[in-house]
């Protein structure tokens, strides 16, 4: 679903998928437009040519990409990442993403639409180190995103849906890599469990997630919380869930508060005992709201 961690390692372990190595190797993509959007904050990278393997669509009823359709789907995106900034900085209180010196044409923060191929949502690509004084094991990042241009055939979710959970979802990731910090590897998936978790918070009618769920109550008792394995990361994802409406989206950003300083589990623990309550009781708590959940 999401390739930024696999995007992230790239460097270190190549990619099974050629050409999408190629592509990030290759730094950020060639579109031949980009428009800001409505806010200003975003500047929307795409094409417009018919010949373009690029060229953005909207979709019809049956999953179909419409003809001429690309200005309407960029009027979309743009529209939804403003959003996606309203809720997760304007109203959430996150850091926001670090300006990249006009690496993109501009300030503003930078979203390409591309053709990433079946299931592929999108992916939030690192690209300069921000030097912090001292400088630490996580360092800071500017970032920009890569989303797919039309979410059509071979996607679980479709569409605008689609793209209202990738912007969701990768946005989170530009906060995380540039508020707070990148830790090694092996902690990428607890920034995939909770990017995921954002989604369904800040679009509530959208709940992508619960595709993943299925692999992870399956495993229940096999896997801990803080298996590094990225791939069940998001049948994770219901932890985030369950934190937020515990404890209000406030538990989220005090987490994140904790992880600039902390690897996650650490963080998460010391979040939960700041609120009076334990890393221990919390669990327990959601094992029982799982359980009583039925199937």
């Amino acid at each position: 679903k999401c390739l930024t961690p696999f995007v992230i390692s790239a460097r270190i372990r190549p990619l099974e998928n050629a050409g999408l190595q190629r592509r990030v190797l290759a730094g950020r993509p060639l579109n031949e437009l980009s428009a800001l959007s409505p806010s200003g904050k975003f500047r929307i990278h795409y094409d417009t040519s018919s010949a373009s393997l690029n060229l953005p669509a909207m979709l019809d009823g049956a999953g179909n990409r419409i003809p001429l359709s690309h200005a309407l789907y960029v009027d979309n995106v743009a529209m939804i990442f403003d959003s996606v900034w309203m809720a997760e900085i304007s109203v959430f209180n996150f850091a926001p993403p670090p300006a990249d010196s006009n690496a993109g044409g501009g300030n503003e923060y930078d979203v390409y639409i591309q053709d990433l191929g079946a299931n592929n949502f999108g992916y939030t690509q690192p690209e300069t180190e921000i030097p912090d004084v001292p400088a630490k094991p996580n360092p800071r990042w500017t970032s920009y995103i890569v989303i797919d241009n039309d979410f059509g055939i071979g996607f679980r979710t479709q569409g605008i849906p689609a793209v209202h959970v990738t912007a969701a979802h990768e946005f989170f990731h530009a906060i995380q890599l540039g508020g707070y910090g990148l830790w090694d590897d092996n902690e990428l998936y607890f920034y995939e469990m909770t990017a995921e978790a954002m989604e369904s918070v800040v679009f509530p009618s959208v709940k992508d997630y619960v595709k993943d769920i299925y692999t992870y109550f399956n495993m229940m008792d096999l896997l801990p919380l803080y298996d590094s394995n990225k791939n069940l990361s998001y049948g994770r994802a219901i932890w985030g869930v369950y934190l937020v409406q515990q404890y209000g989206i406030q538990i989220m950003k005090s987490i994140w508060e904790q992880i600039a300083s902390q690897k996650p589990f650490a963080a998460l623990d010391k979040a939960l005992l700041l609120r009076n309550t334990s890393l221990q009781q919390a669990f327990a708590t959601f094992a029982l709201w799982n359980f009583y959940t039925g199937t």
